[in-house]
């Protein structure tokens, strides 16, 4: 009896064993040849979003369990982002490490709308689905001004139905506020309205929606019974027609206009659909609980294919070669399309949106902007929030806008160009100004900051027969604030602080 316990306990201990050979892996990272200094890592399971934590100057491995990962490095303000799939059997999945700076930015606008409209180097903003006549236009500061909002002088009104940014400009499309017609306008950076187009072919009871696509822009209803393509402004439009599923249980939820491809969902569970032509600012999606099923057609130049998905999808962008990226319940999936079937090729975890800027996916994320290299399966982090948090998005084509709060809820727009370099990251060196009691107000423009110092209440000043601010208080708060400026460490060169209380 003895040794049947005996053998039975080995061949447990032995398929213990097994199962763990079975179960985990290695990840390998190993640093770039010139970083020499302590890096920090971050290793997160995908799903899970269980993390480890060290830092290293050397190449090092980690035991992990089989699965999906995120390896991160950061040193400084330079990031490199990898995913790792790990195979099980003791195998080992290579990290090699290229550090990356972020990408500049510059702040465009105080308190922006919901919607973000990026007009060539400006920024406007309203509340998504509210009238032309509520369309903000941030004003650009001046060493004279700080930045403000004002709106468009035009006598034209009608509810915002979305832009697109297109080789003409920006095209706006409105729906009469009487619900009796549909017009798409030049929007100039001004606010002006030009080269008005009535579209009478479109249904003054429907609702649509607009997206550049291909040299124009696209014009489409929720339903698909409507797709317009208008080379440019004023054209005539050419009718799109999408091949529906064949299964007559999923209904079109939304559309998503790509250079010359456009992609429609169909799905029973729409609670995750949204589209895509308002730039909205990103409202947390309830996760599915039933059974869901979501077809993609991706129709490129009249060529269609379609994709079957059991799970609900929140966007879709083709990415890479020939691979299609899904964003599913705050998670970004990469699928090989080169067969009949998609072809799982790894996922990323936290994301709340992504995006396609100058052959760049972007996987949005609460605490960072990741720019992927899908096919190398890597990149680096664009724009990381630091304190703030993240309170929107808006795309326009070669840049894209972030917006981002504080915990005292001002809201501010960033500029983000993906082809230059971060220099001096005025977004995370501004904070200590803007923490300072003595600090009333903070805006910043471009290279512009404005500090409206608290200088309490007004006194009546014996000498000059006038009320003002305190001489001594005001002598002594001017100098903290310029103390914490020249403690930021912002270049005097680049950044002008001016405060009109000095």
């Amino acid at each position: 009896m003895k040794k049947k316990i005996i053998f039975v306990a080995l061949i447990f201990l032995l398929l213990v064993g097994l199962y763990w050979f079975f179960t985990h892996s290695y990840i390998e990272i190993t640093p770039g040849a010139n970083d020499t200094t302590n890096t920090s890592y971050t290793i997160t399971e995908v799903g899970s979003q269980k993390q480890t934590y060290f830092t290293s100057n050397k190449p090092i491995k980690k035991l992990v369990k089989k699965g999906q990962y995120e390896v991160l490095a950061q040193n400084g303000e330079t990031s490199y982002f990898a995913s790792a799939g790990t195979k099980g059997f003791l195998s080992k999945s290579t990290v090699f490490v290229k550090l990356e700076q972020e990408k500049s930015r510059k702040f465009v606008g105080d308190n922006p709308g919901a919607c973000m409209f990026n007009i060539g180097q400006s920024l406007a903003s309203v509340d998504c689905g509210d009238l032309f006549s509520q369309l903000k236009l941030h004003v650009p500061a001046t060493s004279k001004q700080p930045t403000y909002t004002r709106t468009s002088t035009e006598l034209i009104d009608g509810i915002i139905e979305g832009s697109a940014t297109t080789n003409q400009g920006t095209i706006l499309l409105l729906r009469s506020s009487a619900g009796t017609n549909h017009t798409a306008y030049l929007l100039s950076s001004d606010l002006k309205l030009g080269n008005k187009v009535l579209l009478s072919e479109l249904d003054s009871e429907n609702a649509y929606y607009i997206q550049p696509y291909k040299d124009g822009f696209v014009i489409y209803d929720g339903g698909y019974s409507k797709i317009l393509y208008y080379s440019s402004l004023g054209s005539k439009s050419e009718a799109i027609t999408i091949k529906a599923p064949d299964d007559k249980k999923l209904t079109p939820g939304a559309l998503y206009a790509q250079g010359n491809t456009i992609i429609t969902s169909y799905s029973n569970d729409l609670s995750n659909d949204v589209h895509e032509s308002g730039n909205d600012k990103d409202p947390k999606k309830p996760k599915s609980s039933k059974k869901v099923t979501t077809v993609l057609s991706i129709n490129t130049d009249n060529a269609t294919k379609q994709y079957k998905f059991s799970k609900p999808i929140f966007s879709a962008r083709l990415c890479g070669t020939s691979k299609l990226c899904i964003l599913s319940n705050e998670k970004l999936e990469v699928y090989d399309i080169t067969g009949s079937k998609p072809r799982f090729v790894f996922s990323v975890g936290g994301v709340n949106r992504i995006d396609i800027v100058k052959n760049t996916l972007l996987a949005v994320k609460n605490n960072a902007v990741i720019g992927l290299d899908v096919d190398k399966q890597s990149g680096s982090i664009q724009y990381s929030f630091g304190e703030y948090q993240y309170c929107g998005y808006a795309n326009n084509i070669t840049y894209y806008t972030v917006c981002i709060t504080t915990d005292n809820q001002k809201s501010s727009a960033l500029f983000i160009d993906p082809s230059t370099s971060n220099n001096g990251s005025i977004d995370k060196k501004i904070l200590p100004l803007l923490d300072l009691p003595d600090v009333k107000s903070l805006s910043v423009y471009d290279k512009y900051i404005f500090v409206s110092p608290d200088l309490g209440e007004v006194v009546f000043n014996e000498a000059s027969g006038s009320f003002g601010y305190d001489a001594a208080t005001k002598t002594y708060v001017n100098k903290k604030i310029n103390q914490a400026f020249d403690n930021s460490g912002i270049d005097k060169n680049a950044y002008q602080l001016i405060n009109p209380f000095k």
